[in-house]
């Protein structure tokens, strides 16, 4: 405020400048991990063609890679945007960025220095909802401990009102139910997606604050609990309150500065303009600027930009990446505006590299999740003395990243399997955790894959049923390969092999593929009057790699129903009951 020369009457200066620059920001950024093929110093090195060799092998491929997608500049750019005639290649472009890079100014950077602008985004959102979820189960004393999250969602949703849609929120939020087990889809190759991910996790606020007030509006935001601000503040609030005292410090409300309607920019060129020159404004798109950083113990490390100068382009594929970390990405669209300024006394045409907001940022874990398919061709025979000799095939791996094999052996169905010897030759810089504890007695260590072993326990006398797993180098195994019982015939001296179960039955059920059946198709019972139902999927929807229902699981809604048929064996008559499921 400012006393006017008449009395009781109080003038107002001029409101501080706030000037907004907008320009259009990308969507739908998303990213994928690829691994093609193994090295051994995949986890210490970003270099994925380190190996000429396996380069060469592999038709030219790298090893890892990260595949970007993101929504073309067509769809960015409204249609009727006006944008100049600047003709520029796209190499131009890459070495005038990659020149500039120190001189690209964000459209935040145009406000002066009394202002400051936050990009929030809130990337544990899921968790607090989660926790907040089983919070409410508690108080219902609903026991949600042994549930998933999925189950969680789903138990809270039938335990409130109708206004609580489950499926609502397991399509708005990143669920991740850590199975142990993995789906693999047998036309791609590629594990089951089981849900689609939401996109709370990916919301984003920008918001504008003056410098002198910030600090104690983050400090407020930040102590309102379970607020959505506390958790995007807390790593900024002390910075901010920095800003606010060196604020308060120099900008003085009672004195009107040229800088507080005007701001400074540095341009990338500039040329004085006549009094009788012509000006042409306006702007073009240069291309995408990428940002990766690396994610690790809640903080993230800024690694690199990438400069993206083709405008037609949809994708980028990063290949320094390195095995078993989280990147995370973020994308913004740089133009080159060119309008006319004022240098000292000179009216001047300039040209200003502006880069958007940048996207939702998204994280890409750098880890593979297939495992290796089970071994072939397990073979037989005696050496002299009763020593059985085991060999087999090494199963089909592109990615050339099997680095053990586990001898299973088991005297009859009815009994577990018994890890005999484990066959390693990782080779790898730095080994991934093992899950399973082998003893030391038990590893034998090689060079080179080593695929067979000499069974120096075998007994003429006995019976015994082998099988094979393989393990990756990411400690992924394999099912059991097929599985043969093997004994010695004495009236014709030689060993006898019978076939026993198909291949991929699982570690932990490995009858699950015997050749004779398991179980039966019909349950017999006696002495019970009623029968009871239950329903209690692991997932409701399993869609494929193109993001299709597979239709696992009929409803009410295509009108189906799944048929229970009772026979009284005593009196010859039958009952077939409808199961209807509904949603």
């Amino acid at each position: 405020m400012a006393t006017s020369e008449e009395p009781g009457q109080l003038l107002s200066y001029q409101s501080i400048s706030t000037p907004i620059f907008d320009v259009p920001e990308p969507e739908d950024l998303d990213g994928k991990f690829v691994y093609n093929y193994f090295l051994a110093d995949e986890r210490v090195s970003t270099n994925t063609s380190s190996s000429l060799e396996a380069f060469n092998r592999h038709n030219k491929a790298y090893a890892r890679e990260v595949h970007l997608s993101f929504t073309p500049l067509a769809s960015i750019i409204p249609p009727e945007a006006e944008l100049s005639q600047i003709q520029m290649s796209d190499r131009q472009k890459e070495v005038m960025l990659g020149k500039n890079i120190s001189k690209i100014i964000k459209e935040t950077e145009f406000m002066n220095s009394a202002f400051l602008a936050l990009q929030m985004q809130d990337s544990t959102v899921t968790e607090r909802l989660m926790a907040n979820v089983e919070a409410q189960l508690l108080q219902r004393k609903i026991d949600a401990q042994a549930l998933s999250p999925t189950e969680t969602l789903l138990k809270y949703s039938s335990a409130t009102s109708e206004n609580v849609d489950g499926q609502a929120l397991l399509e708005s939020i990143d669920l991740d139910d850590g199975n142990e087990y993995i789906s693999i889809d047998p036309t791609t190759g590629e594990p089951f997606a089981v849900s689609k991910a939401g996109a709370v996790n990916s919301l984003t606020f920008n918001v504008v604050m003056a410098q002198k007030f910030a600090g104690d509006i983050v400090s407020a935001a930040v102590m309102t609990p379970m607020g959505p601000a506390e958790n995007m503040l807390r790593g900024v609030t002390e910075k901010i309150i920095e800003q606010q005292i060196k604020a308060r410090e120099f900008i003085n409300s009672r004195v009107v500065r040229v800088a507080n309607y005007q701001f400074a920019v540095r341009p990338i060129a500039f040329e004085k303009i006549d009094t009788d020159d012509v000006f042409l404004g306006g702007n073009t798109i240069m291309g995408y600027r990428i940002r990766k950083s690396l994610v690790q113990n809640g903080t993230n490390k800024f690694i690199n930009d990438f400069f993206v100068a083709n405008t037609s382009a949809t994708s980028f594929v990063d290949r320094d990446v390195l095995y078993g970390v989280k990147y995370e990405y973020a994308i913004s669209v740089v133009y080159l505006v060119r309008f006319f300024a004022y240098k000292k006394r000179s009216v001047v045409e300039m040209d200003l590299l502006v880069e958007s907001r940048e996207s939702p940022s998204i994280t890409v874990t750098c880890v593979e999740a297939v495992p290796p398919l089970a071994p072939d061709g397990l073979d037989f025979y005696l050496l002299q003395g009763g020593r059985l000799v085991l060999e087999w095939e090494m199963p089909y791996n592109p990615s050339e990243d099997i680095k053990r094999f586990q001898i299973f052996v088991r005297s009859s169905i009815n009994e577990p399997f018994r890890l005999v010897k484990q066959l390693d030759f990782d080779n790898s810089v730095v080994q991934t955790s093992r899950s399973e504890n082998i003893p030391d007695f038990a590893n034998i260590v090689y060079d080179r894959p080593k695929m067979s072993y000499v069974d120096e326990k075998f007994s003429i006398e006995n019976k015994y049923i082998y099988a094979i797993c393989a393990v990756d180098a990411h400690d992924l195994g394999s099912g059991y390969s097929e599985q043969f019982q093997v004994s010695f015939d004495m009236f014709d001296g030689k060993l006898k092999i019978e076939f026993v179960a198909r291949k991929d039955a699982p570690k932990p059920y490995p009858n699950f593929t015997l050749v004779t059946p398991l179980t039966q198709d019909s349950i017999k019972d006696s002495s019970h009057s009623s029968v009871s139902c239950y329903f209690d999927p692991e997932y409701l929807k399993v869609i494929d790699s193109t993001g299709e229902d597979m239709q696992h699981l009929a409803s009410a809604v295509e009108k189906a129903s799944y048929k229970l048929q009772l026979l009284h064996l005593n009196f010859q008559q039958s009952a077939v009951v409808d199961i209807i499921v509904t949603d």
